[in-house]
């Protein structure tokens, strides 16, 4: 037999109708609940795509000034290198020059004294053969 008050319906069963309906309520902040966390779970997966965006973008920037500084040093290296073999080529004509030089003047003095000393070159000649 069923009962009714103004508070509760009885149902057959024994259960009370505002229980049903307060459990509908509870059931819907449940799904509220539930929807909460899988809005913060989608607005988690948001954020970690877009730190692994930046990310990718952090480490493209890094790269790329990596490639520059790279780019530069080499540039520098390759003008200090210029430098430098310009400065030894300089350097070996001056010293190539000295030693021509010297060679000249060692036989300009190798030729006066052979033509000073000719006779007596000649006659130590001479005598070496003859004898």
């Amino acid at each position: 037999m069923q009962q009714y008050n103004k508070e509760s319906f009885h149902l057959d069963n024994g259960l009370l109708l505002s229980a049903f309906t307060e459990g509908i309520v509870a059931g819907m902040e449940y799904l509220e609940i539930i929807q909460r966390i899988i809005d913060a779970e989608k607005r988690a997966h948001e954020i970690s795509d877009q730190v692994k965006l930046n990310f990718e973008r952090q480490n493209a920037d890094v790269a790329a000034e990596l490639a520059l500084l790279k780019q530069n040093y080499q540039e520098r290296a390759e003008r200090r290198i210029s430098l430098i073999e310009a400065q030894e080529a300089d350097y070996t004509a001056e010293q190539l020059a000295s030693l021509d030089t010297q060679k000249a003047l060692s036989m300009e003095r190798m030729h006066a004294d052979f033509s000073a000393h000719y006779d007596a070159y000649v006659e130590q000649l001479f005598l070496q053969i003859v004898e």
